[in-house]
């Protein structure tokens, strides 16, 4: 589940998407010397000038919107951003190894975003106030922290917001949102199944 969330949300499934981070463009642009191998590599690889290759670092792509500095220099990547753009498989490979990088439980994390989905589902029907529910859902984290330590480190480490953080939260809700029609969907899916088999 967590990875069709995090497709849907990030790009809504487009592997050619694109985001510009203009801040982070002038601060790798500042850091040019401490950075001047992985520019010199996406420069080759790219054939292109060393503008152009900042901006690949401080642009995201793809389907999960990896940040250009971590598909190379984290990641490793050796070909152009239009052959990683070209290939979905690779897009899926380099999310993988960001994952595992970065120490991120992607079974774990899929449990826990289904446990706080569920537990969502729930208030909700007894709360109607769309604040109220946001604070609810910020206390269950804050008083459950260890339940959902994976799910934190992941939108941490992902997305980089900070522990409920209004970044942090806003993220957290689009996850449980895609969550949602992820398992209705699946539910829905295996009631038919059942129905076509009990025959």
């Amino acid at each position: 589940m967590l990875i069709n969330v995090i497709k849907t949300i990030e790009s809504s499934g487009n592997q050619y998407a694109f985001r510009f981070e203009e801040k982070l463009y002038f601060h790798h642009k500042a850091m040019r010397s401490k950075l001047s191998k992985v520019i010199k590599r996406v420069k080759v690889l790219n054939n292109c000038s060393i503008d152009t290759a900042l901006m690949i670092l401080s642009t995201s792509w793809g389907i999960f919107q990896i940040l250009g500095i971590n598909i190379y220099a984290l990641c490793g990547y050796d070909k152009s951003i239009i052959a990683y753009l070209m290939s979905p498989e690779e897009q899926v490979n380099i999310f993988y190894k960001f994952c595992d990088i970065q120490k991120l439980d992607l079974k774990k994390t899929d449990s826990e975003l289904a446990q706080i989905t569920n537990y969502y589902n729930e208030i909700e029907k007894k709360i109607d106030s769309k604040i109220m529910l946001i604070t609810e859902i910020e206390n269950e984290l804050k008083n459950n922290k260890e339940a959902y330590d994976n799910l934190i480190k992941f939108i941490e480490r992902y997305n980089g917001a900070k522990f409920l953080s209004n970044e942090f939260v806003d993220y957290l809700l689009r996850m449980i949102n895609e969550a949602r029609k992820y398992i209705k969907g699946v539910i829905r899916y295996d009631k038919r199944n059942y129905l076509s088999t009990s025959d």
